[in-house]
């Protein structure tokens, strides 16, 4: 992610080659499998952390690019970058900290591309994963930004736990690969009908609910459950009755938002950020749905469902209460 001398690690993953048969002759014909490289870029965070930048290399910077992309993909602005980079160092409360995470992984890059490698569990083999791994600063916590990962080391939760950086490297992967095969729906429209704001609640859902599990089972291994609130519904059975609960109250007020035509803008965008931010109710709920697809029909019905998603829709509509 970071450093002088840390400038790119390049850590490369060769799957395992498969055979087709060539149809004129009948001999076997090596196919190679799709990429799996992660390499980690540090320096922007390096940089800002130490203080040590030039402005107009930063505005250039790969992780301005990513970031930019990331925007206009969610549909935030991208026509001032100097004013988002602006509000990224403004919300860089903690540099000291900031600088502990970056020590912290200082040497262990290969670690961070291994925990890349994690989300390819739960990721169609044919999806091709091949960007980096970037270290920034102020900007969200985690975002994908395909085929890049942006992840803020100012933190409060990375500051507090640096370990964490890896658990989230695995959550924002899997979103590159979810992403290779399913497009976001617009935002801008989803506030304009009942019917548009389902269908990217159902998306959301599924997308950000499949990678926190991707997460669970790499975190199981670390005893690094309890580090992270949304883990808290594999853990204990009555906080996951009550997340299944208020996931399906956030829909019910869905339906009152709509009446005679006309859609209350307001009461929708308070049931996004319950599901979004507030109770994190698509993160938390998405993982049940996730488990309980995979525990029913197997891991292969979970991956698959990326692409096809009515099993995982079908999951969803059946767990509620």
């Amino acid at each position: 992610m970071h450093g002088h001398h840390a400038r790119f690690l390049i850590f490369a993953l060769s799957l395992v080659a498969c055979a087709s048969q060539d149809g004129r002759r009948g001999t076997p014909k090596p196919l190679r499998a799709p990429a799996t490289r992660f390499s980690v870029d540090a320096t922007f965070a390096l940089a800002v952390i130490e203080g040590n930048y030039d402005r107009r290399a930063l505005l250039n910077s790969p992780a301005m690019a990513a970031i930019l992309r990331h925007r206009k993909m969610t549909g935030a602005p991208t026509d001032n970058p100097g004013g988002v980079l602006d509000k990224m160092m403004g919300r860089i409360k903690n540099p000291s900290g900031a600088a502990k995470v970056l020590q912290y992984w200082r040497g262990r890059h290969a670690k961070l591309v291994r925990c890349a490698f994690a989300a390819r569990r739960h990721i169609p083999d044919r999806v091709s994963l091949d960007g980096k791994i970037i270290l920034a600063a102020g900007y969200d916590i985690g975002v994908a930004s395909p085929p890049d990962i942006v992840l803020n080391v100012a933190h409060p939760h990375f500051v507090a736990a640096p370990a964490e950086l890896c658990h989230y490297v695995t959550h924002e992967v899997h979103h590159v690969g979810f992403l290779a095969l399913r497009k976001i729906p617009d935002v801008s429209s989803a506030l304009r009908t009942r019917k548009a704001l389902m269908s990217l609640i159902r998306f959301m859902t599924q997308m950000e609910g499949t990678a926190v599990h991707a997460a669970y089972g790499p975190r199981k291994t670390a005893g690094a459950l309890g580090a992270d609130a949304d883990y808290r519904v594999y853990r204990d059975q009555r906080h996951a009755e009550q997340v299944r609960r208020d996931y399906a109250i956030a829909l019910r007020r869905l339906e009152r938002a709509e009446v005679e035509g006309k859609f209350n803008q307001s009461l929708a965008g308070e049931v996004l950020t319950t599901l979004s931010s507030k109770d994190r109710l698509w993160y938390r709920y998405g993982a049940l749905v996730a488990r309980e697809l995979e525990q029913t029909s197997g891991r292969r019905a979970l991956v698959l469902s990326i692409r096809q998603p009515e099993p995982f829709y079908l999951m969803a509509a059946k767990l509620l209460p």
